[in-house]
């Protein structure tokens, strides 16, 4: 895998943008004997998740604070993660405590200790509250009202997982 810089954005060769890929899948960052073995699987997929949640409350990429991509590199192989938000905003969106040591998790440096899909939906439940906002009757195009029958809280699809997936509490 190489890293190829084009831009503002940083793709990796094997697929995934920098910011959101997993520390273990980028050049020289893992500690396998074989870097070209290094395959993306489900814990590389809970860390971009983590990335993810982190700009959804923030409204920012991850390491937001870092111009260049060489720069992103750096913080991770020191073992960096974006720092927590302290703003209104991100608490307004809904960034708890508890979802930060969600997040927090998700970003650890041992890919094995980082929880399963189904743990962090389980995790996740206690956040939910109960959704009592009138259904929205807005004219949504048909095949997302086939899918979506009525307004759901964010994290609600994520239910499914725990159909197909143990759960290990932590």
């Amino acid at each position: 895998m190489s890293v190829m810089f084009t831009g503002t954005t940083t793709k990796l060769e094997g697929g995934g943008t920098l910011r959101w890929t997993a520390p273990e899948l980028l050049p020289g960052m893992s500690e396998a004997d074989d870097q070209e073995m290094i395959r993306p699987d489900e814990a590389c997929d809970i860390y971009s998740f983590a990335m993810v949640c982190y700009e959804m409350f923030t409204g920012c990429v991850p390491f937001k604070d870092k111009r260049h991509d060489h720069h992103v590199i750096m913080a991770l192989s020191q073992g960096r993660r974006p720092e927590r938000p302290v703003d209104a905003l991100s608490q307004a969106r809904g960034l708890s405590d508890h979802i930060w040591e969600i997040i927090q998790a998700c970003w650890c440096e041992d890919p094995k200790a980082r929880p399963s899909a189904a743990n962090i939906v389980y995790l996740l439940r206690a956040e939910r509250p109960i959704d009592d906002r009138p259904v929205d009757e807005y004219n949504i195009p048909f095949p997302s009202r086939t899918a979506y029958k009525q307004a759901q809280h964010p994290f609600s699809v994520l239910e499914s997982v725990l159909e197909t997936e143990p759960v290990e509490i932590l």
